[in-house]
C-alpha cells in the first residue's frame, strides 16, 4: 500500500523561485570551477577542497598546496583557462 504525502506544501512567490534557481546555478558554476582547478591544475580532490583564498596567487599564476601530513607545501601553476573566472569568484 502506498503512503500518502504528509509533508507541508507551501507556495513560493517569484522572488523565492528566482532565489532557488540562482542558488542552483551558483553551485553548478562552483562545481564546474572546482573540476577545472582539479583537472587543469593537477590537484587531488582533497587538495582542492582544502584550498583557501590566500593559497591562490592570480597575479603570479600560482597555487600553493598545503600538506597536512608532512608539512611540506608544494606550488603548482594556475591554469590560464580559469584565471579570469577564479579572480571574479574571489572578488565576490
Amino acid at each position: 500500500m502506498v503512503k500518502a504525502f504528509t509533508g507541508i506544501i507551501g507556495v513560493i512567490d517569484w522572488g523565492g523561485c528566482r532565489f532557488i534557481l540562482y542558488v542552483k546555478l551558483y553551485h553548478k558554476a562552483i562545481i564546474k570551477l572546482n573540476s577545472k582547478v582539479i583537472y587543469d591544475g593537477g590537484l587531488r580532490l582533497n587538495e582542492c577542497l582544502r584550498l583557501r583564498i590566500k593559497d591562490i596567487d592570480v597575479g603570479n599564476g600560482l597555487i600553493t598546496i598545503r600538506s597536512e601530513e608532512d608539512n611540506e607545501d608544494r606550488v603548482t601553476l594556475l591554469p590560464e583557462s580559469i584565471k579570469e573566472r577564479l579572480s571574479a569568484h574571489i572578488k565576490m
